[in-house]
């Protein structure tokens, strides 16, 4: 969260010079008194405050955009979104592998299977993470068509004729939670968890209809999850009872033919000739179950503790090739059931969760890991050959300029050029030690708080070619770092604030450490104060000398994980958000609070973003009675924070990188940043743009403050003449 914050201190720092020299140079009549970062409140430096994501009932995103949520206030957009994590299940048809991630459907090209080519994305909704929608997502193909069972979102059918540009035809809301899928015929059979097995007529893929329903063995207790189907049954993995086979016969009418009772419940399921392949869910090992008649299944073997606690299984011959979750992917001989050995195994980077068999091939869902291909030529010796998908674990991003700079918790730091915000691009990852959790930039430097590693500084002049330049290992683990100036704020978990002199980013040195009773997670500092979210209160200290710093007051909560400070106002995040009076930071008072979830918490002007499982935006002119205005639906992934600028929001949704365009403010003429206010912040915003590369005016027409057509230094000195010396205001409607 305090990224942004960061940033529009340094943004104002950068724009300083710039508009001084502008003044000087073309002006020279123009005074601007003690203008400095430490005069202008966070809130006005230059980012349109939060305000994002909503009802993910739109899957199909036009380039122009589609609002996902609407209210008189604001239109959202979503724009695009890359470093996809958390690959859930993979199909392969053809040269294609159709892939799950937890934001939607990818297509790669895999007819080189060391180098798996993406031909297209498609967002679509998450479904819920509670309780086993991280196990969801599931999909089958049949002809021209992808079917998804995407948890509580149902069934979504897409059109792949054209596998540069797949389309959702329809989307079949079932009464529980789609968890698996598979296809005969006219029917698709999905395991609707609590629900049971729902039977669906797709003979009209656009217009799927209920063609059957075979409720659960015992309801409130069993949960179908995977589905085989064989012959005139379906075979189903019971989270309650272990295998449940059910006639299938009629689709119309389907019945429950037998329950074996498995107390370990079972997991991952395979038929074959006579025999069903089960692993245990809760014990380690395999059972080979007789359905030679599937109205008397009956165990013929099982192994001992072994092997299981796994995912997914496929069997050929004889021979299982199974997804062994953080263990990896192995092989075993089974042909003679009584005897099952080990043939063959590899490590997968994550967490083997699903896979499909195709010829020598093993395509593995690998969860965080994304993709993994696997030669199975010699079951021996498995081989890692190709790979796609990023260990996506974003957790917090900065913009700056044309680029986002994410901290991934597991892969270090992204680079994604944003120039084209349609078409986001990766343009570099710089690895780095440690476990990256919050980030902000500066000048050219990034500076990271890399948990076990403590503060690293980046230099990014370079984006294609970030270096790792300056590093300090904190005592503890670093959760969050603020930047002001030449000193750089950590909170350092059980060490508590800890204070750099990065004058010289290449060795930072260490000015003071300072004590919490707590646990510091989080740092924002406004002026002489640093305000430190330490687990149960919120401390105040007074850094004004970076050498000394010491505590002036503190509030208790009953779990304070972050802050945010604007003007006389303290926002920090608890069970909810608690407003607070610091106009004098020795004696903070209550003011108000805002119950609910909360992840990231910003204030622009009169509103107050407020980021958890959905977005809610307050109207907080009168801080001691916030008014709900709007409130989207839940997020697409595990939303960590946001970061805004111009039109544009920018969300660390931990298992993707998203873009969202919103239009909360109406951007007139005049208001560069597009915040809702005409301010400094809208000079520093076109110097950026005109001389530093910064990002342009969205729509562009908001920087043209004299209403002439163009943007350029006039609308500078404009906006000056308006501010500072009672010149006209911006008005070209």
């Amino acid at each position: 969260m305090s990224l942004n914050k960061e940033v529009k201190m340094k943004t104002v720092t950068l724009g300083k010079g710039l508009l001084i020299a502008a003044v000087i140079l073309l002006v020279g009549i123009f005074i601007i008194p003690n203008v400095n970062a430490s005069t202008i409140k966070p809130t006005k430096a230059g980012l349109l405050e939060k305000d994002t994501l909503g009802d993910w009932h739109y899957p199909n995103i036009p380039k122009d955009g589609q609002p996902v949520y609407t209210t008189p206030n604001s239109n959202i957009f979503f724009v695009s979104s890359t470093l996809w994590g958390n690959c859930r299940d993979v199909k392969v048809q053809g040269n294609y592998a159709f892939c799950a991630f937890w934001n939607g459907i990818v297509i790669l090209d895999i007819s080189d299977k060391s180098n798996p080519i993406r031909t297209a994305e498609l967002y679509l909704p998450v479904g819920s993470m509670q309780p086993m929608g991280d196990y969801a997502g599931k999909l089958a193909i049949s002809g021209n068509y992808l079917y998804l069972a995407n948890f509580d979102q149902g069934v979504y059918v897409i059109d792949i004729s054209d596998k540069s540009n797949p389309i959702v035809v329809s989307n079949y809301n079932t009464p529980g939670s789609a968890f698996d899928i598979s296809i005969s015929g006219n029917f698709a059979y999905v395991t609707d968890f609590d629900s049971g097995l729902v039977i669906l007529d797709i003979s009209n893929p656009q217009n799927p209809t209920l063609a059957g329903k075979c409720g659960v063995v015992e309801p409130g207790w069993d949960m179908f999850q995977k589905i085989f189907l064989s012959g005139n049954y379906a075979y189903i993995t019971d989270y309650g009872e272990g295998l449940v086979i059910i006639n299938i016969s009629d689709p119309h009418t389907p019945h429950l033919a037998s329950v074996l009772t498995i107390p370990e419940g079972v997991s991952g399921l395979w038929v074959e000739g006579n025999y069903a392949y089960v692993n245990g869910c809760w014990m380690p090992r395999f059972f080979v179950i007789d359905v030679s008649d599937p109205e008397d299944p009956s165990i013929v073997a099982q192994t001992p503790y072994t092997y299981g606690w796994g995912n997914d299984i496929v069997v050929r011959d004889g021979i299982i090739y199974y997804a062994y979750g953080s263990y990896g992917f192995i092989i075993l001989n089974a042909t003679d059931p009584d005897s099952i050995y080990l043939m063959g195994q590899i490590d997968t980077p994550v967490d083997a969760r699903n896979l499909t068999v195709v010829d020598n091939y093993a395509y593995i869902a690998d969860m965080w890991g994304g993709l993994q291909i696997i030669d199975i030529s010699n079951s021996t010796t498995p081989q890692i050959t190709g790979s796609y998908g990023n260990r996506a674990s974003v957790w917090h991003c900065s913009v700056e300029g044309n680029y986002a700079f994410v901290a991934n918790y597991q892969s270090g730091m992204p680079v994604i050029n944003i120039s084209d915000p349609y078409y986001p691009e990766v343009v570099s990852e710089t690895p780095l030690p440690g476990a990256a959790v919050e980030i902000v930039t500066q000048d050219s430097f990034a500076y990271i708080a890399n948990s076990y590693s403590g503060l690293q500084i980046v230099d990014i002049s370079n984006p294609q070619s970030p270096a790792l330049i300056g590093q300090y290992d904190t005592p503890d683990k670093s959760f969050g770092v603020f930047v002001v100036g030449n000193y750089a704020y950590v909170a350092d978990r059980f060490t508590g604030l800890m204070i750099f002199d990065i004058s010289n980013p290449y060795n930072p040195q260490l000015t003071d450490t300072m004590d919490t009773p707590g646990y510091a997670w989080r740092v924002y500092v406004q002026g002489d104060y640093a305000y430190i979210a330490d687990k149960y209160q919120l401390i105040i200290a007074d850094v004004s000398d970076p050498y000394n710093p010491f505590e002036v007051s503190r509030y208790s909560t009953s779990s304070c994980f972050d802050i945010f400070v604007s003007g006389n106002y303290a926002y920090a995040l608890d069970v909810g958000v608690i407003i607070l009076d610091v106009s004098d930071p020795q004696n903070p008072t209550f003011v108000s609070e805002i119950l609910g979830y909360a992840k990231d918490v910003y204030v622009n002007g009169n509103y107050l973003y407020i980021l958890g499982s959905a977005i809610r935006v307050y109207d907080i002119s009168d801080p001691y009675n916030p008014i709900l205005v709007v409130l989207s639906d839940s997020t697409p992934g595990s939303s960590q924070n946001m970061f805004v600028k111009g039109n544009y929001i920018y969300v660390a949704d931990y298992s993707s990188f998203c873009i969202y365009k919103s239009s909360l403010f109406d951007c007139t003429s005049g208001d560069a940043n597009c915040n809702g206010l005409v301010d400094l912040a809208d000079v520093i915003f076109l110097l950026n743009y005109l001389y530093k590369n910064g990002s342009a005016p969205d729509p562009l027409e908001a920087g043209d403050a004299n209403c002439d057509g163009i943007v350029d230094i006039a609308d500078v000195v404009y906006l000056i003449n308006y501010l500072y010396k009672n010149g006209s205001a911006p008005n070209c409607s």
